[in-house]
């Protein structure tokens, strides 16, 4: 049961985090003539290949707090607008494109979160290329996670101070985000049924990911420390956008694609997927997050993603 204090604190929150996306957006929209509310995210731009089944419209570049956004790309596929921004700017453009450029880590996923609040957007779906730590899973295999473990002590642990710079403390949200559901139940359905039709190995709805530290793999012994705290998935990266995307009231699910095993899980002779096997799980990703933004409802989905504690 839900108390009236736990659930008035709660509306108070999202009425605030609401109130100031919704200004944010309107500001957004003075160079757009509709509303977008749909957005996809993902590693490496040139790799997914979005534009070969999306029209690109534009691109642009927004203030935020953090000063101007990463590019901004907005797409159409298939009558349904949306934004894309990957996880690194291209080569020349002057952002982030490579975990060295950095000034502080977790910098240019910082910046992307931002802009996503700054845009006003409902939905981010999101696909990446990660370990497999389970030994049922193969390479190519496809997870729908539903849950987390973080042990990445050094990315910054809120979005909130990144967003609410310089705005007056009244808008500020209340501290602390409740994390369950982990991730949007709703926008997590579309992916795993839109994987169905276009993925060519096993998917896997619901798994746990488990974040590790950046610039290395895990070694064979924090492998089988990873299973034993029932990991499923291993990465260095996703685990910031699940919280990030909690705290900013966004609706976010996640595909994670097998690229290789945890160390010591095989023989070196099998260490990753094949060439082939990279391009036909682009092509699948491409497909999947695309079809799965056209299943996603217009409006408000019926799910508990910020219900208050009871």
């Amino acid at each position: 049961m839900v108390n009236s204090r736990s659930r008035r604190t709660f509306l108070q929150a999202a009425a605030t985090i609401a109130a100031a996306r919704s200004l944010s957006a309107q500001n957004t929209a003075q160079n757009s003539q509709e509303s977008i509310k749909l957005a996809i995210f993902n590693r490496d731009r040139k790799w997914l290949a979005l534009e070969s089944e999306a029209t690109l419209e534009r691109t642009f570049q927004i203030d935020t707090p953090l000063g101007k956004s990463p590019v901004v790309r907005q797409l159409r596929y298939q009558g349904t607008p949306f934004y894309y921004i990957p996880r690194y700017g291209d080569a020349g453009s002057g952002e982030i494109t490579r975990l060295f450029d950095e000034t502080f880590p977790g910098e240019r996923l910082v910046q992307i979160w931002v802009t996503f609040m700054q845009l006003g957007v409902n939905y981010v779906i999101h696909g990446n290329i990660i370990g497999g730590v389970h030994p049922d899973l193969s390479l190519n295999d496809l997870v729908i996670v539903d849950d987390f473990i973080d042990l990445k002590p050094n990315h910054p642990q809120s979005i909130t101070p990144y967003f609410y710079k310089g705005k007056p403390l009244e808008l500020w949200p209340e501290a602390g985000v409740r994390m369950f559901p982990v991730m949007c139940p709703v926008a997590r359905r579309a992916l795993y049924d839109k994987a169905l039709l276009h993925h060519f190995a096993k998917v896997k709805l619901g798994g746990t990911l488990i974040q590790t530290r950046s610039a290395r793999w895990e070694t064979p012994a924090e492998i089988r420390m990873l299973r034993l705290l029932g990991a499923d998935v291993a990465c260095t990266l996703d685990a910031s956008s699940i919280v990030y995307a909690k705290q900013a009231g966004i609706h976010f699910a996640t595909g994670q694609y097998i690229m290789n095993f945890g160390e010591g899980s095989r023989p070196m002779e099998a260490a990753t997927t094949s060439e082939s096997g990279f391009e036909r799980i682009a092509t699948s990703m491409r497909k999947t997050l695309l079809d799965t933004l056209k299943a996603l409802p217009s409006g408000p989905p019926k799910c508990d993603c910020f219900r208050p504690r009871a």
